[in-house]
């Protein structure tokens, strides 16, 4: 009986230990190391929403300006670029693969996205214009922080 009781308890505790383990991993791995980094799936890298905190007044309403002008057109851009995404995807299941429409999908999604690339990179050289040196150092430091602990600035 004692043996079983010994048994009994040391499975209990193996159990016990694991499970405190795993949930204590689940919580160190989801908090640990995150900081305010950002899952940015899009590939574009300028935080604009914080690069503008660091603006006030007539220049903060100068920069917002020179985004929305070419909200819609970026937009436009990304939904075809996510839509020609999906495409592929849904054509990649497909027997037989039908090379070239995947091309093509391939072709407008790539238009897509240096379309965007250039709307983005226009911008910000339109917005660069009308700062000075230091609100421009400030901007884009904020701008173009590093989310990744691997590439700090050190």
């Amino acid at each position: 009986m004692t043996m079983d009781k010994t048994k009994f308890l040391i499975i209990a505790l193996v159990v016990s230990l694991s499970l405190n383990l795993a949930i204590g991993g689940f919580f160190a791995g989801r908090f640990i190391g995150h900081g305010d980094r950002h899952h940015d799936r899009s590939g574009f890298h300028f935080d604009r929403r914080a690069a503008l905190k660091e603006l006030e007044g007539d220049k903060k309403d100068k920069v917002r300006e020179i985004w929305k002008k070419n909200k819609a057109e970026l937009r436009q851009n990304f939904r075809s670029y996510r839509k020609n995404k999906r495409e592929i995807a849904k054509l990649l299941s497909e027997e037989p693969l039908n090379q070239e429409a995947l091309d093509a999908y391939h072709q407008k999604m790539m238009e897509n996205s240096v379309a965007s690339k250039t709307l983005i990179y226009n911008a910000l050289l339109e917005t660069a214009r009308q700062l000075s040196p230091e609100e421009r150092e400030e901007f884009f430091k904020s701008g173009y922080r590093w989310r990744d602990k691997h590439h700090k600035d050190k």
